[in-house]
């Protein structure tokens, strides 16, 4: 009977008539809170800056890998499924 009474309290509460039951939402401007081209185009050279600097790490780190690779397939004839059976 308790959570009968906590039941139609809530309800009570959350459901009253003349309630809006969507939240209100604003105009649709989609130009607004745009930045300047200034901006804009410092970001753009930031970001050609970071793409160019991992660019290069991924390049050094491939370049590292096919060393490595190479380097292995020199001292090891037979493939690692092999060598563990």
């Amino acid at each position: 009977m308790a959570s009968n009474s906590n039941l139609q309290a809530w309800i009570n509460t959350h459901f009253l008539p003349g309630k809006q039951w969507h939240a209100p939402r604003r105009a649709f401007r989609p130009k607004a809170g745009n930045s300047t081209f200034e901006k804009r185009n410092e970001e753009r050279k930031a970001m050609a800056t970071v793409k160019a600097k991992e660019k290069e790490m991924k390049e050094e780190k491939e370049a590292e890998r096919q060393v490595c690779k190479l380097s292995a397939s020199k001292t090891n004839t037979l493939p690692k499924a092999a060598t563990v059976a």
